[in-house]
């Protein structure tokens, strides 16, 4: 969530934020510590995801940055355990405490330890803990002989993407292919840089869910087996990595001194921002409200709980998998009327692979072009130019408002299809929703695109697209 262009009177007044299809922490933490300074509203936001592994980790997050307030370091800490491979004896320990407190826990109790912080259902609880339960039984002590290993797994699994992981680490500049190859050898994430025999620990928060054939239908409200009938292995997927996470221009943008390695300095900044998350935490203006459940079901919970409408709605990339018409369809009740600025968001990230003519590299001379152009306006020539480095140079706009209607037309799932193609302008106003034209103006809560040539060190392929809707008869 971007918080520019606000007035005063917003400075002052309560925010409500749904994020559907949440994930991990990422976009929580960006949101509540991007807040400005002279903010002193209180801000509600709501995670909802049905991936259980992922909300475990969310909410023991959650609970260990006001459990350990008071103990010096615990954003660092709490930034080494969301991205480490290998931990030390005083990271695992917070962990081991953490499960030992919250497995004994009831909803209300949880809602008491974090002081009114972290709201979850008792139902969603007992999915979550069976997770907790299965982190604290592993054998994290690398020296001990039926110990996870950690580190062999994630070896394995990105051994599987050793072209994509080369390509990256060729595009980068000589001074930041040294250590993020190491990074990619060892996994570590540290403010300062470690030795593994300082690292007698797995991390176990990283284990869940593993292999293709565990993972559901999106359709399915639930998963098929409880989260203790899975074998828990390495889980964390290479969109999670820290450098892929993260805006590498805004952690730029943060460092005011040179640091040893990108690792120091993305540990820094995410360090930083959870710093600037406690303090609103601490003073009773920050509030987390969580659901393990399918976002399309999830009306309904809000609905049956009396919950607030919403300023914000985020979607993820969810419509690749249900559709912008269900979506819309789905979540327009519960924007805020009452404010002319609310706003729900759609992103696509799929799109990009079924539309004809979408992708520069499947048109002939395209790539040289782009790439000629791209020469024009960096003055830098890679050797190893890949489509991701010259696509940003390809203007595919009218072959995304083909995919914008024929979308729309598709319906969604459980929707019927349309029977005819839907002009723009009826896109544009669908179910009594007002698009913002990307064409004539910048998005105002979360960019159209991203640009990639800018950003070296974040592995983007520029894919993503972003539309924003609004209410009718607002601010759009």
């Amino acid at each position: 969530m971007v918080w520019k262009g606000f007035e005063e009177e917003d400075m002052t007044r309560d925010y409500h934020v749904l994020s559907a299809g949440c994930g991990d922490l990422r976009n929580t933490v960006l949101t509540a510590g991007s807040l400005p300074g002279r903010y002193q509203g209180k801000l509600h936001i709501t995670l909802d995801d049905f991936d259980p592994f992922v909300m475990a980790r969310n909410v023991l997050f959650l609970y260990m940055l006001v459990r350990f307030a008071d103990t010096e370091g615990i954003e660092s800490s709490l930034t080494t355990i969301w991205y480490s491979v290998h931990i030390t004896k005083k990271e695992y320990d917070l962990i081991k405490t953490s499960l030992d407190e919250l497995i004994q826990m009831d909803a209300q109790n949880l809602h008491a330890a974090t002081k009114g912080f972290v709201s979850v259902l008792d139902a969603d609880l007992k999915n979550l803990s069976q997770v907790w339960e299965k982190w604290k039984s592993l054998e994290c002590q690398k020296a001990k002989r039926k110990s996870i290993r950690l580190g062999q797994q994630r070896k394995t699994l990105l051994d599987r993407e050793k072209e994509g992981v080369s390509l990256y680490l060729r595009r980068l500049s000589p001074e930041d292919q040294k250590p993020m190859f190491e990074w990619f050898d060892h996994g570590n994430f540290f403010p300062s840089e470690r030795s593994k025999s300082t690292l007698p620990f797995d991390n176990p928060t990283m284990t869940g869910r593993g292999g293709v054939d565990c993972t559901p239908f999106f359709s399915q409200a639930n998963y098929v087996n409880s989260p203790k009938d899975f074998t828990f292995v390495y889980c964390i997927k290479a969109s999670s990595f820290p450098f892929v996470a993260w805006d590498c221009l805004r952690v730029r943008e943060y460092t005011q001194r040179p640091c040893t390695s990108p690792m120091v300095m993305y540990h820094n900044y995410v360090t930083n921002l959870l710093k600037r998350v406690k303090n609103p935490t601490l003073q009773g203006r920050f509030f987390i409200h969580i659901f393990l459940t399918n976002c399309l079901t999830f009306p309904d919970c809000h609905s049956s709980l009396h919950m607030l409408n919403y300023d914000r709605i985020f979607t993820s990339n969810l419509s690749d998998y249900v559709g912008i018409a269900k979506l819309l369809q789905t979540f327009k009740p519960l924007l805020n009327r009452k404010n002319s600025k609310s706003v729900t968001v759609t992103e696509t990230i799929n799109w990009l692979e079924i539309v004809p003519g979408a992708d520069h590299s499947k048109i002939p001379d395209a790539v040289t072009q782009c790439i000629i152009t791209n020469f024009a306006d960096t003055q830098k020539l890679k050797s190893d130019f890949g489509y991701n480095d010259s696509r940003e140079y390809f203007n595919n706009i009218s072959r995304f408002l083909v995919y914008l209607r024929a979308d729309i037309m598709g319906g969604g799932l459980g929707m019927p299809s349309l029977k005819n193609v839907p002009s723009l302008s009826t896109v544009m106003n669908y179910n009594g929703m007002q698009m913002r034209d990307f064409r004539k103006e910048l998005n105002r809560v979360v960019p159209f695109k991203y640009r990639t040539n800018v950003r070296g060190l974040n592995p983007v392929n520029g894919f993503e697209r972003v539309v924003e809707w609004c209410l009718p008869d607002t601010d759009c």
